[in-house]
């Protein structure tokens, strides 16, 4: 049976187990139970390596996760302020550009009702988009 645990854990366990076995007197059954659980942890080690490396890579990404969402988060709000920012300027163009066709019309109009029928003729046609 594999046991849990980092790699440094396992191996102090084995060497307190190791350290029970040949030091103290203990009994038939009290020893096999020792040695079952000593072969468990030895099992135990090979995949406990890798499992640690496994622990701080994902780490790792997480962290880099964490500081691309910061990023990512403060380039959103830029963009946010940006496009608030050009719907202020859009409002703006589109005033000048009532205020622009208003007083154009306007002063075509005018120019055309004042002349007679045949100066109209001659005059090009408004600008009027």
């Amino acid at each position: 049976m594999k046991v849990p645990g980092k790699k440094t854990e396992l191996e102090a366990r084995l060497k307190e187990l190791k350290d029970i076995q040949s030091k103290g007197s203990i009994s038939l059954q009290e020893e096999k139970l020792l040695i079952k659980q000593i072969s468990d942890l030895e099992r135990s080690l090979p995949f406990a390596g890798p499992l640690e490396e496994l622990d701080e890579q994902s780490k790792e990404v997480r962290e880099q996760l964490k500081t691309a969402k910061g990023k990512s988060n403060l380039k959103f709000e830029a963009l946010k302020q940006l496009r608030e920012e050009c719907k202020d300027v859009q409002e703006k163009i589109d005033k000048m550009r009532e205020v622009l066709f208003r007083n154009r019309c306007s002063g075509v109009l005018t120019f055309y009702f004042r002349n007679t029928k045949r100066e109209r003729k001659k005059l090009p046609p408004p600008l009027i988009r």
